[in-house]
């Protein structure tokens, strides 16, 4: 047990360094601020950063933290894509602002204390929160997918990046 409490630990450890790594690469947004990708190099390490935090989740037991952090993770994972940004240009608030909103939710959620199986109350407002802001935006996953779709897509585009 205490071999995976330390395990998992290491895992949210490295996937908030991940994370606050992505943070500083993908700068500032505004809510109004044009939907704009980062430079190609930039892209693929923020794209490859997201991708380790969502599969690094995988490895964790069911509860409120995996469930919610699959589900922003996700759903950041998939509307960081070129093709999402430029359909979705005109949206209010900005794809740019929706996507840094979901990877300050992500580091929120990182920071968890790993005895805790449910959310705080804190925690849940700031879910339900992003969940209200994606609300109103096309859900760039197209359709909501199984645990096993999630790890397929991923392991496909960890195959098809290297």
């Amino acid at each position: 047990m205490s071999h995976d409490r330390s395990t998992l630990k290491e895992i949210y450890r490295n996937s908030r360094e991940r994370i606050s790594l992505a943070l500083k690469l993908y700068g500032p947004a505004l809510k109004d601020s044009p939907a704009v990708l980062a430079a190609e190099r930039e892209y693929e390490t923020i794209h490859n950063l997201l991708n380790s935090v969502v599969s690094s989740q995988k490895f964790e037991e069911e509860n409120d933290y995996r469930t919610a952090l699959q589900d922003v993770g996700t759903w950041t994972l998939s509307a960081y894509r070129k093709k999402y940004y430029s359909e979705n240009a005109r949206c209010e608030p900005s794809v740019a602002y929706v996507v840094r909103r979901a990877m300050e939710v992500l580091h929120t959620l990182l920071h968890r204390d790993l005895r805790r199986r449910q959310l705080s109350s804190t925690e849940s407002q700031i879910y339900f929160e992003f969940r209200t802001l994606i609300s109103a935006m096309p859900d760039p996953r197209g359709k909501v997918l199984t645990q096993e779709e999630i790890d397929a897509e991923l392991l496909a585009m960890e195959l098809k990046s290297g």
